[in-house]
């Protein structure tokens, strides 16, 4: 099974249990603990509680979010997470307010130099770790804990 396929299975189970979609009787009950099951197989974690069962598949589907993001999307977030506009990041970086609008469109062919690289890393691994929930249900933004970004 790919990646992306356990991805999808376990938001679906994760919206399944979230959303109250199976009822109270002993067959559902036992639908719920096979579910809960799945998602411990998928995220590689053994849940010992109701909490640390929401935390742990909450972070397994905000890092996999995390890694399927582009980086535009990744220097977009982290220039909104700075409070910079498009012009205040130009101004910090030397460039042109154009460059930073091709690069957080994924424009063909601009690739933001290591300078650009070095800040967004430095921006998204120091930032202060959010409680509320850029992707719904699936956990916190994650700003603290995302990958290096390297280019090849």
């Amino acid at each position: 099974m790919t990646d992306e396929y356990l991805v999808e299975r376990a938001k679906r189970l994760y919206e399944i249990i979230v959303n109250r979609e199976l009822g109270d009787d002993e067959n559902c009950m036992c639908n719920r603990v096979c579910i809960v099951g799945e998602l411990e197989s998928i995220t590689g974690k053994k849940f010992r509680n109701t909490a640390e069962f929401h935390r742990e598949v909450g972070a397994f589907l905000a890092r996999k979010n995390r890694d399927t993001e582009s980086i535009g999307t990744r220097i977009r977030r982290a220039r909104k997470k700075s409070g910079l506009t498009m012009r205040g990041l130009a101004k910090e970086l030397g460039v042109s307010e154009k460059m930073i609008q091709r690069w957080e469109l994924n424009a063909d062919g601009y690739v933001p130099n290591p300078a650009v690289m070095e800040w967004l890393n430095k921006t998204l691994s120091n930032g202060p770790e959010s409680t509320t929930s850029e992707n719904g249900l699936y956990g916190e933004t994650g700003l603290k804990n995302d990958p290096p970004i390297v280019l090849d």
